[in-house]
């Protein structure tokens, strides 16, 4: 009795799939994708396999691979887990005849003819709801029309999120014309693999109720260029969507609070900081070594001779009240107000976020130069990662690419570097000026971010 009722209960499953109104087929579909990726727990946590597996690793594609085809895991060979190669002979092995049979290999671990599976493979507890949307997903994945949110088959939808009105909309507008700039010259060369770059810009100067809003509705593939700290919530609203977060340009603190969907254009600030300590080692005037601490956070020992500020205007007042000759580093945010301040005696070393290559983007205005330039390497780093993920694109390829990515020339001189350990493409660049030369305006602003 207990056998005939489960197999009327699949039946009744199976039933009720095939009445399905549209809308609820797909959302059953991307319910399926979300548990097949691990974009989605499945509802039993770690009793949701006979092997008491963590979450994160009870996921089909860990195994089988991100389009189903496969593969190689911890030195066992998995099969392709796609509709037609289940539904096909293997070798020798007969065809899952039905998707009752397909489901009593997720949850018994039955192969093919009815023998058993290896004992590598989880044997799941699944709801009913997640078993219909995992057959859906099967029938999917791996096929031509197996698309991440924010790609069809003529379109890749990106979304930047930038500061386009208020005090800072002339740096923002800025980044989105360099973006837009390099988009089109893609698009005109026939985009991606036959698909043309859309991209929407949401307002940073909004609610963030509203930058929610304005996410949601246009559920982007990538999110590309933005400017919005950390900390702030759209950071990790995006990191719970599972969307990439490419060549953001305000960089974290430090390397470790990088979430595993960044992959950040400028240096975390603990780099830089570390550039502005090397640069002041390197000072070739006699007499005092002076530094700004524009983050706040001052090295724990410091070299005889050698003073750390925490503002420009701190550090103005000691200027105004010492003579002779020395050395001061400092980042791009206080080049603008310490040009006026630094007396002519003194060496003078500018850390920058990015190549010194950027500062030479030419134009009569020097801010939306910069910017333009820097919204224009944010495009083509995600364009470049895109397209080494290939045709086939799932929510991860850009991050996977990475591993693919060294020596991304972004713009001449500005090549991106990662590795394994590292997700920011540059290192920090010095620009040094002996004493009596005059400092280049470097026209990067002081955009401090929105705070959301």
């Amino acid at each position: 009795m207990k056998a005939k009722a489960q197999i009327l209960a699949q039946a009744l499953l199976v039933g009720a799939m095939a009445l399905l109104s549209p809308a609820s087929a797909e959302q059953n579909d991307a319910d399926g994708r979300a548990l097949y990726h691990g974009h989605a727990a499945f509802a039993r946590g770690a009793d949701a396999t006979n092997l008491h597996l963590p979450p994160e690793f009870v996921a089909c594609a860990r195994c089988h691979g991100a389009f189903g085809d496969g593969g190689r895991e911890g030195g066992v060979t998995t099969p392709a887990i796609g509709w037609s190669a289940l539904t096909t002979p293997r070798g020798e092995a007969p065809p899952f005849e039905s998707e009752a049979k397909i489901v009593d290999a997720v949850t018994k671990g039955v192969a093919r003819g009815g023998g058993a599976l290896g004992a590598t493979m989880p044997r799941y507890t699944l709801s009913n709801e997640e078993t219909s949307a995992l057959l859906a997903y099967l029938k999917r994945v791996g096929r031509s029309d197996d698309y991440p949110p924010g790609v069809d088959r003529l379109t890749i939808r990106l979304a930047t999120a930038l500061p386009l009105s208020g005090p800072s909309s002339d740096i923002g507008r800025a980044v989105y014309e360099g973006l837009r700039e390099a988009f089109e010259a893609v698009n005109a060369s026939g985009g991606l693999y036959g698909r043309k770059i859309l991209l929407e810009a949401i307002d940073l100067a909004q609610s963030p109720d509203a930058i929610m809003a304005a996410l949601s509705a246009q559920r982007p593939f990538a999110v590309v260029g933005g400017m919005w700290r950390a900390e702030a919530p759209i950071s990790s609203e995006l990191a719970k969507r599972h969307i990439a977060k490419i060549a953001t340009l305000l960089p974290h603190k430090d390397a470790s609070l990088l979430d595993e969907w960044d992959i950040d254009l400028l240096p975390p600030l603990d780099r830089q900081r570390e550039a502005i300590e090397n640069a002041l080692r390197a000072c070739k005037t006699p007499g005092p070594r002076w530094a700004v601490a524009s983050d706040g956070e001052r090295p724990s020992s410091l070299p005889v001779g050698q003073r750390w500020f925490a503002s420009d205007a701190e550090i103005g007042n000691a200027f105004a009240q010492t003579s002779g000759a020395g050395c001061v580093a400092y980042g791009l945010t206080e080049a603008a107000a310490l040009d006026a301040l630094i007396p002519a005696a003194w060496e003078k070393r500018l850390v920058l976020p990015f190549p010194a290559a950027l500062l030479a983007s030419g134009g009569t205005d020097a801010t939306s130069a910069l910017w333009r330039a820097l919204g224009r390497a944010s495009a083509r780093l995600s364009v470049e990662l895109i397209a080494r993920a290939g045709s086939r694109l799932n929510e991860r390829s850009p991050l996977s690419a990475l591993e693919r990515s060294a020596g991304i020339e972004l713009q001449a001189g500005a090549p991106a570097r990662f590795d394994n350990a590292r997700r920011y493409a540059w290192d920090p660049d010095l620009v040094t000026f002996a004493p009596g030369s005059a400092t280049q305006k470097s026209g990067a602003g002081n955009f401090d971010g929105e705070k959301l």
